[in-house]
């Protein structure tokens, strides 16, 4: 920490790294605004999210390949982001912490490659007016054709996201319809 005092951007690929990395991270470099912790062996806890968030300049976080421990919905108070990348994480079910006002505060997040089946409907179905398109890229998931039907209506009718999806054949959506 002390050779690089103003490091902006962090980048931690794999390896058998010690609890509380993040926490060390952010108190080593609180000028840091982009972190990846990517392909880390220990799980990352709602104290590493906590210490992310207290990052003032946070706006990029990659967490590919990573394990996460069940979070709070609270998770990610504190944090606006330009990009949130939750690809790889072997995620079965929509986070809790993801919900619509983690949601608000986030401008792409990407989900590549998880085990999701569905999206929660409080998202489909969020009838606040879209201040800004938020996009989600979630290919390589296990959405059905019920689930990607109902993210390509809520995209059309509701546009507050945009979802990045592998859509059945006969699914795809014409720009010009």
């Amino acid at each position: 920490a002390e050779e690089f005092p103003n490091l902006r951007t962090l980048d931690i690929r794999a390896g058998q790294w010690e609890p509380g990395l993040a926490q060390t991270a952010v108190r080593a470099w609180p000028q840091l605004n982009a972190v990846a912790l990517r392909e880390l062996a220990h799980l990352l806890s709602a104290q590493d999210f906590r210490a992310l968030a207290s990052l003032p300049r946070l706006r990029w976080l990659e967490l590919r390949g990573s394990r996460v421990l069940e979070l709070p919905a609270s998770a990610l108070n504190g944090m606006t982001l330009d990009y949130l990348g939750l690809d790889w994480l072997d995620l079965r079910v929509w986070p809790n912490w993801l919900d619509a006002l983690a949601l608000e505060r986030i401008a792409s997040l990407s989900l590549v490659g998880n085990q999701l089946t569905e999206v929660p409907r409080l998202i489909l179905e969020d009838p606040e007016p879209a201040v800004r398109t938020l996009r989600i890229a979630a290919r390589g998931n296990q959405f059905g054709y019920q689930a990607c039907f109902d993210m390509v209506m809520a995209e059309r009718f509701h546009g507050r996201y945009s979802f990045d999806l592998d859509l059945p054949p006969g699914m795809a959506v014409r720009s010009d319809a």
